[in-house]
């Protein structure tokens, strides 16, 4: 599916995702190198709302921005299958970032979604499709949806191979358990969309059991490329750090979602992106990862 050409008739149409995105282009970016990888801070000032988000609060149809009827009348859809539309994301942090929004006003959850998640990635083949569960980043746990972005942004993904090479503490028949010292998680690497569910069903249902929860919290990021599905599952901890709610200088408003444990941190405050040190990415990656002995049980 040619998304390059639903995403440049957006920003054309709209005179707003064309500054936005024109804008992100020129956003600023400082990188925190670890050994053999790194994290990239991305100071955008756009992403406080999704930073500061109230998940606590749930909302009906009428006042979900999620819900089609509540988007601006410029915001265009493009249906993927009979159950979710693509949208541009008018809050980037990629430079192509897309929103794929349930077209049913249903809570956020990968339950009964794992197959859904997988064949989209087919659609939406070089593009990494990723889900953020309620506890674990989702800015709209009200509305199920999954976002999708490049993977040349995501430094997990195009360093991949040297994480693998560097981190792994298990491997077997395709998948990866790896520990970085910052992230803990597995890589699914397989052809077989078939057998790749039943594994992320596996992983999905070893969190559950861990943390005797009914939704598994966790990121998730599918890349359907050169005929091979990778799947990243990143279990979590936490859903925010405790920087997040410290006072004063001390507080960084970081909130990890996907984006942040795939890499890519966005700095929602200039203050936050000029002081972040990489003692500070190491301490918040941390928390919210799953702990190293839960993490050995998966």
């Amino acid at each position: 599916m040619d998304v390059s050409f639903f995403f440049n008739y957006q920003t054309e149409y709209d005179e707003k995702f064309r500054n936005t995105f024109n804008g992100l282009k020129n956003s600023q970016l400082r990188d925190i190198n670890f050994d053999g990888f790194k994290y990239v801070l991305q100071l955008n000032p756009m992403r406080i709302k999704s930073s500061t988000a109230d998940i606590t609060k749930p909302l009906d149809s009428s006042k979900c921005f999620l819900c089609k009827e509540n988007m601006p009348q410029t915001q265009l859809g493009l249906d993927l299958n009979t159950k979710f539309t693509l949208f541009v994301n008018p809050f980037p942090i990629f430079q192509k970032h897309f929103t794929i929004v349930s077209r049913q006003h249903v809570n956020q959850t990968i339950i009964g979604n794992t197959m859904i998640m997988l064949e989209l990635a087919k659609v939406l083949e070089n593009l990494v499709v990723f889900y953020n569960s309620p506890k674990a980043g989702a800015s709209a746990p009200f509305h199920c949806h999954f976002q999708a972005g490049g993977e040349d942004e995501m430094p997990l993904f195009y360093q991949i191979e040297n994480l693998k090479k560097l981190y792994t503490e298990k491997s077997e028949n395709g998948i990866f358990k790896i520990n970085d010292g910052t992230r803990r998680f597995l890589v699914v690497e397989t052809k077989d969309i078939f057998k790749a569910d039943e594994i992320l069903r596996k992983i999905l249902d070893g969190v559950n059991e861990i943390y005797s929860t009914q939704e598994p919290e966790a990121n998730i990021g599918i890349i359907f490329k050169n005929g091979f599905f990778r799947v990243i599952v990143l279990p979590r901890e936490k859903h925010r750090p405790k920087e997040y709610s410290l006072e004063g200088d001390n507080r960084i408003l970081v909130s990890p979602g996907f984006a942040d444990m795939a890499g890519i941190v966005p700095c929602s405050l200039p203050s936050d992106y000029q002081k972040i040190t990489k003692e500070n990415i190491q301490s918040i990656m941390s928390q919210v990862s799953i702990e190293e002995e839960k993490f050995s049980r998966l």
